[in-house]
């Protein structure tokens, strides 16, 4: 998978001299932005706080959730749900290439929340990574480590985030 993000990044970018320019990085390498989404769909970064402003009747039950009651949602739960995202253990970015993209409710990819009160940095956070993912992919390549362990995500109920279980060691190889 990062030799085909290389080979589309030495596609969008054939010298070395080109600058990394924003609509070759937004909008001219699918499969880079399909890996990103890929990693935040298996690996979120936050829970989603939010309060009821009233009284709300739970469909399907007879359960009323209070007004002023907190509400704390989960994507790690919800994107890793094999009803939603088939063989959701494994890191497939051509899920987010195919068709399924418009079929799936947007609603069951939250990394930047949804809607009216989604992340008002994810634009900028989407890009920033791009960029980064650019850079260095451009010149290197990642490598696992001997000392890496199994990557599992867990959820720190102190920081209410995903982290790794153990730890991931990398090696930076020119290319």
């Amino acid at each position: 998978m990062q030799e085909r993000v290389q080979a589309e990044i030495d596609e969008a970018l054939p010298s070395s001299d080109d600058s990394i320019a924003f609509d070759k990085v937004n909008s001219g390498m699918p499969y880079l932005e399909s890996v990103l989404t890929e990693t935040l769909r298996m690996y979120p970064l936050a829970q989603l706080t939010r309060c009821s402003t009233r009284d709300y009747p739970i469909p399907g039950t007879d359960a009323v959730l209070p007004a002023n009651s907190i509400v704390y949602m989960f994507p790690l739960a919800m994107q890793h749900d094999e009803d939603l995202y088939p063989n959701p253990e494994s890191f497939d970015p051509d899920r987010f290439l195919t068709t399924g993209k418009e079929v799936r409710n947007s609603y069951t990819y939250l990394p930047f929340g949804q809607g009216p009160r989604n992340c008002i940095g994810m634009r900028f956070a989407l890009l920033q990574a791009k960029v980064a993912l650019v850079a260095l992919l451009r010149k290197y390549s990642l490598v696992r480590g001997p000392k890496s362990g199994k990557m599992e995500p867990v959820l720190d109920p102190r920081l209410a985030q995903t982290q790794e279980k153990g730890s991931t060691w990398l090696k930076v190889v020119r290319r």
